[in-house]
């Protein structure tokens, strides 16, 4: 059986060919397995990359440490750098929470892979695959190709997040200003503003076509900021307790948690920035 995006690799490196098609085979019965598989493969190149390069790896090397060295991020696209960062958390989560990846998200994923591929082949081999080489959305089991036509929906450009957001990019500040959420992102800055400014910096694609419905509403308020979440308090932060207590305002906010004094605990914990001024 073949790969249907990578194929181009069995020449160069049969083991990543392989790993390709088992991602492509298991995301639609086993999403966190082909995680994993994808993680493999982002390390399977990394360390293959390493021995081109004739830099030495530990007895036990760890992925992200791989990844971050200075040595080996001077030979990788920044944007590359990020689909690595990708692939490996996703990976960790899968192996660790067995949590379930989306269709959509998973070609995300795949097609990350893909590139890395490309970049792989190009730069130790320097080969380059043919211009027909391109990558497709996996056909479903039933033979139909897979639906990712495209929304209004955006999706958090940060290594592993995977949030998306429905209405345009409203609500994108709030998200990305809480530490919380981004943990592995930028992990010594807590300052929510300089957070923000590191954002736009890094990913300014994200911003690419802004509009006016896209921007955090003038208020003299404050926006609830759960992710997803569009709740502007008119007065100060007036009934944000009530807001937050209930859990049918943010059903997907820890949805294992029903007592309302334990979930205005925990926004308190999560969203320290918002009771600063």
């Amino acid at each position: 059986m073949k790969s249907e995006n990578f194929e181009f690799l069995r020449p160069f490196d049969a083991t990543l060919a392989d790993l390709g098609l088992m991602a492509e085979r298991y995301m639609w019965t086993d999403s966190p397995s082909a995680a994993v598989k994808l993680r493999i493969f982002a390390e399977r190149v990394v360390l293959k990359s390493y021995s081109f390069l004739g830099y030495e790896t530990p007895a036990r090397p760890e992925l992200l440490a791989l990844i971050d060295d200075p040595r080996f991020r001077r030979h990788v696209p920044r944007e590359l750098v990020s689909k690595f960062h990708d692939l490996r958390i996703q990976g960790n989560r899968a192996a660790h929470d067995h949590e379930e990846v989306p269709v959509g998200r998973f070609c995300q994923l795949l097609r990350g892979a893909f590139e890395l591929g490309r970049w792989f082949i190009r730069e130790f081999h320097g080969a380059s695959p043919d211009s027909s080489v391109k990558f497709h959305d996996p056909q479903t089991p039933s033979g139909k190709p897979t639906s990712t036509t495209p929304t209004s929906s955006y999706t958090c450009p940060i290594p592993g997040c995977g949030y998306e957001f429905k209405t345009g990019r409203l609500g994108w500040d709030s998200h990305i200003g809480s530490s919380t959420l981004h943990r592995e992102w930028q992990p010594a800055v807590k300052n929510s503003a300089q957070r923000k400014e590191i954002f736009r910096r890094t990913f300014p694609e994200f911003f690419q076509g802004l509009t006016a419905t896209d921007a955090e509403p003038e208020s003299t308020g404050h926006r609830c900021p759960i992710p997803g979440c569009n709740m502007s308090f008119k007065i100060g932060r007036l009934g944000w307790d009530a807001h937050v207590g209930a859990k049918r305002k943010h059903a997907n906010w820890h949805p294992g948690v029903q007592d309302s004094e334990r979930r205005k605990a925990l926004f308190k914990a999560e969203f320290a920035h918002w009771f600063v001024d």
